[in-house]
């Protein structure tokens, strides 16, 4: 799997026990089961490639912890939020009290401590009004701290779901999508347009150059390279029992034309339902219980995918990814 991908969508990765015995001689569609673990992180990429994202709601546990502060307040805070409707902005406020803020700045918390005020001002909410009933000025001075910074960690970390994370240069969704995009398509390759995979490749190199497994080259570089590699061998079948992946290697051992296309033609489709994360959680079980399931470590910190291995994983009489 790539490496791109791994640190794209890894949070935790729950690795499956390593069989430690060779299974039979390679045969036919023997590395479909790799294949899909690599499928299942092409679909996930796929969507993160086509985040959106939306600015959520305060949420009614911000509300109250907001309005517990305000409660608990001195009433000279309080008093701050009781004035006129032109007050109701830190622009309004600050217009009315002149230099005597100095460079204080509220603009971002100020309209949610008003709001928290015009909610708690009358002492009509049942449990405000409990609150501030059983507070004596002890329990009061003790929780007042207390509240206060959970109330200002609470309004922070609200704050930080209201910026345009969806701005096209620097915004979080345009990172999620450069980040995915890589995982899919580097050099040879190159993502598409409409976030979905990679532009056309009809590039027919040989596949011990195309392949190559030393350390940091190729293997690992993205999904459509990796996938490639896995399914390409003489006899064009590790991935299929069928002949559809015959136009993965020609006959001089070079790719053809159409090796990518055919490849990832082989991936199934995904349900439109499942979330990013979600097909991201599926990928990383798929790729971590495929670590060595075919082929069992072959040297200190080789571990392959793929089952048929032959001196390494860029001969055309193999069919691996290390």
């Amino acid at each position: 799997m790539s490496q791109r991908v791994v640190g794209f969508v890894i949070v935790t990765l729950f690795i499956q026990p390593l069989p430690t015995t060779r299974l039979a001689t390679a045969a036919a569609g023997d590395a479909q089961p790799d294949l899909l673990a690599l499928c299942a992180a092409w679909s996930a990429a796929t969507a993160f490639r086509q985040v959106t994202y939306t600015k959520p709601e305060k949420a009614t546990d911000l509300l109250e912890i907001l309005e517990l502060n305000m409660t608990l307040s001195e009433e000279s805070w309080k008093e701050r939020f009781d004035g006129p409707a032109d007050e109701e902005t830190w622009e309004g406020y600050k217009q009315k009290k002149g230099t005597a803020l100095g460079d204080t700045n509220w603009e971002l918390e100020w309209p949610h401590w008003w709001q928290a005020r015009k909610a708690t001002k009358s002492g009509t909410k049942g449990w405000t009004k409990k609150t501030a009933e059983k507070a004596t000025k002890t329990t009061k001075e003790q929780a007042i701290a207390t509240v206060a910074n959970e109330a200002a960690e609470a309004l922070a970390l609200f704050q930080s779901t209201q910026i345009d994370h969806s701005d096209a240069s620097s915004g979080l969704v345009a990172r999620i999508k450069q980040a995915a995009a890589a995982a899919m398509c580097v050099s040879p390759f190159e993502p598409d347009n409409d976030g979905r995979g990679c532009k056309a490749y009809a590039g027919t190199p040989t596949k011990t150059t195309f392949c190559v497994d030393t350390k940091n080259t190729h293997a690992g570089s993205c999904l459509a390279h990796d996938m490639i590699c896995l399914c390409s061998r003489q006899t064009n079948t590790e991935c299929t029992t069928g002949n559809s992946g015959a136009t993965v290697l020609s006959g001089d051992d070079n790719l053809k034309p159409g090796a990518f296309a055919a490849v990832t033609a082989l991936c199934p489709k995904t349900s439109n339902s499942a979330s990013p994360n979600e097909l991201a959680t599926l990928a990383i079980a798929a790729f971590s219980s495929r670590l060595a399931a075919s082929k069992p470590l072959q040297a200190a910190g080789q571990v392959l995918l793929g089952k048929t291995y032959n001196a390494n994983c860029q001969s055309s009489d193999s069919a691996c990814i290390n």
